[in-house]
């Protein structure tokens, strides 16, 4: 019996997350759409998609929630995630964990979005910087927030960390602050 093991790109783990929060919009189905163009261009699409059938504040909440599920889906797939589902890194104390997680994220982050990033460690919080140069749009940070989120609940064992946008376009942050916000 010969099975291949697929693995979704981040662009299809995109759609597969926007048609699971959403569904169909505007008669529009997503995952039957096949998509030749880079993952990036398909990435925007969905956010215009977004932007154009919400007002903003809703827009951003769905997007944090879009991001959150495509963390979930790449981690089912194991799609550039193996330092995080192996037995060794799993047994770890939680903050070791959490420290190697986020030296993880970066190269994540930007394989993911196609964004450069860079962790900076301050005293209360984390700060994911990106140094993108090009305004490409206003939800990614959010999308990429979400994304975030769900990263530090999983390598956190389940703990949940205050994660919010900071700034706009170009270069925005994504800040996590330090202390579970359970304890």
């Amino acid at each position: 019996m010969n099975t291949t093991h697929h693995r979704l790109s981040p662009g299809s783990a995109f759609t597969t997350a926007f048609t699971e929060v959403l569904g169909e919009i505007d008669g529009y189905v997503i995952k039957n759409q096949l998509v030749a163009e880079s993952d990036s261009d398909h990435l925007m699409e969905l956010c215009s998609r977004l932007a154009a059938h919400y007002n903003p504040a809703c827009a951003c909440g769905l997007a944090q929630q879009i991001g959150c599920s495509v963390f979930t889906h790449l981690l089912r797939e194991n799609n550039g995630l193996t330092g995080l589902t192996g037995q060794s890194y799993r047994l770890m104390p939680g903050r070791l964990r959490l420290m190697r997680g986020f030296n993880q994220l970066e190269t994540l982050i930007e394989d993911v979005f196609e964004i450069p990033v860079a962790v900076v460690d301050a005293a209360d919080a984390i700060q994911l910087k990106t140094s993108d140069g090009s305004a490409r749009h206003n939800l990614i940070p959010h999308l990429e927030a979400g994304f975030i989120q769900e990263f530090i609940h999983w390598v956190s064992g389940g703990k949940f960390y205050q994660v919010m946008v900071s700034g706009g376009q170009p270069g925005w942050s994504v800040v996590v602050g330090k202390q579970p916000l359970d304890s």
